[in-house]
């Protein structure tokens, strides 16, 4: 009996982890404005000073920051709060930078975790939504390394341009996620 119950209680954690797998992208889908749409706006009220207008957008992020708090133990929202606080419009424009490269983080994780379960115009759409995220931190890591933003190009144009071919496979994806981040981490000092 006891064997029963286990094997049940491992059968539900399961199905469990999978469907919060497979929910941990379906809010972006749902989401009523894009998250790399909310970023950009963030960043332009940034450089206006207009915080409250930040402010007003968090909620909106809430599914974002609730999975990237639980897949990375960061808290981006309350960073972003408490450099509004602070008033300090650099601190401001890093905190929202570094969300932004917390997103994409986020969405690879989602890629490496339902690759396999997911169809193959989904995860591209996926990738292709990490790559406009990057799209809005390219000027920025590009100031801090040309050579840098131009291997994050390169990369994120084999990562899409893989995904075409059906014959990729996940350690390979895995492996340019992986570059884009390190690069990304090294050239943004996220």
């Amino acid at each position: 009996m006891k064997i029963i119950h286990g094997i049940f209680v491992l059968l539900i954690t399961v199905i469990l982890a999978t469907a919060s797998l497979v929910q941990a992208q379906n809010y972006r889908i749902n989401m009523k404005t894009p998250a790399v749409q909310l970023y950009e706006s963030m960043l332009l009220f940034a450089e206006m000073r207009k915080y409250v207008q930040i402010e007003k957008s968090l909620p909106y992020l809430k599914e974002v920051f609730n999975s990237e708090k639980e897949n990375f133990k960061v808290d981006l929202q309350k960073d972003i709060e408490e450099a509004i606080k602070s008033g300090d419009q650099a601190i401001v424009v890093s905190s929202i930078r570094k969300a932004i490269f917390y997103d994409i983080k986020d969405i690879f994780h989602a890629v490496n975790n339902q690759f396999d379960n997911e169809p193959r115009n989904t995860v591209t759409s996926w990738l292709k939504m990490a790559n406009l995220d990057y799209k809005i931190l390219s000027p920025y890591i590009k100031r801090n390394s040309l050579d840098g933003s131009k291997r994050i190009d390169a990369n994120f144009t084999r990562l899409l341009g893989s995904m075409s071919n059906e014959k990729s496979n996940l350690q390979e994806i895995n492996k340019i996620m992986n570059d884009i981040i390190d690069e990304l981490a090294s050239a943004g000092k996220f």
